[in-house]
């Protein structure tokens, strides 16, 4: 969905079906006797083959019609690309202030854990850090930094890119998540912010939250902000769990012209 948002929706959606009693597979298997299902190695070769083609004949704008899909254990064992997804989405973490996600076994002692080395750093602080370091990083917001930069998760720091491309996307927070919810609207508009505090400033001033940061931009004008929850769950939510969103949204949320989201809910859900 992050590719769909920001290069646009695909002109063609093409996958692979298998025939396992084609010519190449009886070919394969006559000789000694056997059944194309006896013989799943082969059919993961045959795919592969047939995937070099197809893309081949795609990067030179031809069609190719003979197409064929593989046993997905055999394709494993080979190793094989079993899909590929270009560009490259970065799954980008995101936390309020000392909040940070953390893993650790249920027998592990507390004070180990909070003083783990590294254990405060994350996609978003290091991308704090970077701003900091580096002036040509400033330039873009969370989301965009993906595009020039790398995550190195082996270092926890975030390297100029060198060579292809990436889209950042955020994880969805819900309308009623409070404070992350609006942190996440900020992300998409605020570049170059050395900690959470920066994220909350607008024009000179600093906001006691990120709601009122969000509402100082005029994020929040004409309930904005929900037309905006709407339109981004539209790209990958079924039509029931929209309809629950937005009687969630009626329910536990300050909008102003409820009449007027319900007579445009029909033209999220289709």
């Amino acid at each position: 969905m992050a590719i769909c948002r920001t290069i646009g929706t695909p002109d063609f959606f093409i996958t692979f079906t298998c025939n396992q009693i084609g010519r190449k597979f009886l070919k394969c298997t006559k000789a000694s006797g056997q059944r194309t299902e006896d013989r799943p190695d082969i059919i993961a070769r045959i795919f592969r083959m047939k995937h070099k083609q197809l893309m081949k004949l795609f990067r030179e704008k031809k069609v190719f019609w003979e197409c064929i899909s593989s046993h997905r254990s055999l394709l494993e064992i080979y190793e094989f690309e079993l899909q590929k997804q270009y560009p490259s989405v970065e799954r980008l973490q995101y936390h309020l202030p000392n909040e940070q996600f953390v893993v650790f076994n249920e027998d592990d002692h507390l004070y180990d854990v909070v003083n783990r080395n590294g254990v405060q750093d994350t996609m978003l602080t290091k991308w704090f850090e970077a701003n900091k370091k580096y002036p040509v990083a400033r330039t873009l917001t969370y989301v965009q930094f993906p595009t020039a930069w790398v995550w190195k998760r082996d270092k926890k720091q975030w390297e100029m890119r060198k060579k292809g491309k990436c889209i950042g996307r955020l994880p969805y927070a819900h309308p009623n998540s409070g404070e992350k919810y609006y942190l996440r609207m900020l992300l998409y508009k605020v570049c170059g912010a050395e900690c959470h505090k920066d994220i909350r400033t607008f024009e000179g001033s600093v906001y006691p939250t990120f709601k009122q940061a969000c509402s100082a931009r005029g994020l929040l004008d004409d309930d904005n902000e929900w037309h905006e929850a709407l339109s981004e769950a539209s790209s990958w939510a079924s039509p029931i769990k929209l309809r629950n969103m937005f009687c969630t949204m009626l329910m536990f949320s300050e909008i102003t012209d409820s009449l007027a989201y319900g007579s445009d809910i029909g033209e999220y859900d289709g």
